[in-house]
């Protein structure tokens, strides 16, 4: 599967914050797998065959895959604070669906600091709702209803793709990292190799 991607690295800082947001809102995680030689270096007889008999590439294979993991974690990141956000935002959703759904309320409001006083609220033909920046608009109670069904259902199929994409991205951190290790137990073989070479050859 992974060799039917290629995916480029780029340093973490090269990803603003509204390119992440948009690359969130596209989906785009479950195409960022690693590269298929990131998979190689899970085997060492594959390591082996793309290290070849060199370390040359060493560091700079090693700096790719760091590049690849700073990537996926600020991913991670992100994608974490659009799912606590959501998870915020669903409650106040449903409790607002419950509202414009009841017949009648009990509902408590503010006469100044100290003092409240209980309201009984009968059922009304239309509601008030945030819309954001400071803009309410009143809607029939029908068509606040289905408004905010559509809200819930999209925020909770949001919530879902962003449980899902972390998933996915904790996976791929911990791939590259397996990966990583490998390429340094190889690189760390391969010194003490050449060292007991030179230390045989000097003898």
């Amino acid at each position: 599967m992974a060799g039917n991607y290629n995916t480029t690295p780029f340093a973490f800082g090269e990803l603003s914050r509204l390119t992440a947001q948009w690359l969130l809102l596209q989906r785009p995680a479950q195409s960022l797998l690693p590269t298929q030689e990131a998979y190689h270096m899970l085997h060492s007889s594959k390591m082996r065959k793309t290290m070849s008999s060199s370390r040359a590439d060493v560091e700079k294979t090693l700096r790719s895959f760091q590049e690849m993991i700073s990537k996926y974690q600020f991913m991670e990141v992100n994608t974490t604070r659009r799912a606590s956000g959501l998870k915020d935002k669903i409650p106040d959703i449903q409790k607002t669906l419950e509202t414009a759904e009841a017949e009648a309320l009990e509902a408590s409001f503010e006469l100044n600091d100290t003092l409240y006083a209980k309201a009984s609220i009968g059922q009304t033909d239309e509601v008030y709702l945030w819309l954001g920046a400071n803009v309410m608009l009143a809607y029939p109670i029908p068509e606040a209803e289905t408004l905010l069904k559509s809200k819930l259902d999209a925020a909770r199929s949001s919530l879902a793709n962003c449980e899902e994409d972390l998933d996915f991205l904790r996976e791929q951190i911990t791939t590259m990292e397996v990966a990583t290790a490998r390429v340094y137990n190889w690189d760390v073989g391969q010194r003490r190799k050449e060292k007991d070479g030179a230390a045989a050859s000097n003898s």
